[in-house]
């Protein structure tokens, strides 16, 4: 998977990660271009929504602003669905951060708005002018974890969508 900006301030995601949907007929000669391109619109509608229904039961919740920011899918073209996620820090999350990240560096942790950064530690509250070297977060990839359960609702959605464009 790899993050992209997208045209607005919310950040989009495209997949690298292969999703296959394959399409099996038995006598391709009975289907028009129009009745197969309807199918594979409205199985790829069904798996978008599928997609999305699974990275929100699969995203962490502290106070659901993450699953919040979960948008419906939006039709990008025929065989183009994408998924929007307001929540900036998605890609903390999805991804990791500091030595556990991409990035694989520590990095410090100074406060933006106050004198001094407050936390909790074994049950104590903690106040510190900085944190140094924070060895970061470790990737808790829900975004993946909601592409792998597609596996169980592309032949449903195969099957839905070639009954209704009969």
């Amino acid at each position: 998977m790899e993050r992209t900006q997208g045209p607005t301030t919310k950040t989009s995601l495209t997949l690298t990660k292969p999703v296959t949907v394959e399409f099996k007929f038995d006598d391709l000669e009975d289907y028009t271009d129009g009745f197969l391109i309807r199918v594979v619109h409205r199985a790829l509608e069904l798996v978008s929504f599928a997609l999305r229904g699974g990275m929100v039961m699969e995203a962490p919740v502290k106070k659901g602003f993450l699953r919040g920011s979960i948008e419906e899918p939006v039709t990008l073209g025929t065989a183009h669905f994408g998924i929007n996620i307001g929540a900036f820090y998605w890609e903390f999350i999805q991804f990791g951060t500091g030595l556990k990240g991409p990035k694989g560096r520590a990095y410090d942790i100074f406060p933006k708005t106050k004198k001094a950064l407050r936390f909790v530690v074994g049950g104590q509250v903690v106040f510190a002018k900085f944190v140094k070297d924070h060895p970061g977060q470790k990737p808790n990839p829900f975004v993946d974890r909601a592409i792998d359960g597609l596996d169980q609702v592309v032949p449903g959605a195969v099957s839905q969508a070639l009954e209704e464009a009969a």
